[in-house]
């Protein structure tokens, strides 16, 4: 590998591993700052299951974001109709769920949960073989 590509290469994972520190340092003081600063003080048991589900759902797309990105294959547009479409779905189910008297929040949580999950181990994979090689 030559110097001008090992440059390129680390600027590249330096670039991906900011960009990831930088979601979820926004998305925490998001949250602190909804929590602390809200007008509201309670929340009822089937909006805070409807929010979490949303909020799985976008950190779904935000993992699988930065996993495009490292594999140099992000698209905006996949990205923004996989958090609008997912969240519909999400959201639709927990309503169907709902008329029926089954709590479907467990199955979206496991879900998207296993997907975070997933993402985070292969974009750590990623990284690692990046680095490997650029030694």
């Amino acid at each position: 590998m030559s110097s001008n590509q090992n440059s390129r290469l680390n600027s590249a994972i330096i670039r991906n591993v900011v960009l990831a520190v930088s979601v979820v340092v926004i998305a925490g003081l998001g949250f602190y700052f909804g929590m602390h600063f809200g007008e509201r003080t309670s929340y009822s048991s089937s909006q805070v299951r409807y929010v979490g589900v949303l909020v799985l759902v976008v950190l779904d797309a935000v993992f699988g974001g930065i996993r495009a990105e490292i594999q140099d294959m992000f698209d905006i547009v996949i990205f923004t109709t996989g958090i609008a479409v997912g969240g519909l779905v999400a959201v639709w189910l927990l309503f169907l769920g709902d008329l029926f008297g089954i709590d479907l929040s467990l199955a979206a949580v496991v879900t998207f949960g296993g997907r975070i999950f997933q993402n985070v181990s292969i974009i750590r994979r990623i990284l690692i073989e990046k680095i490997r090689r650029a030694r």
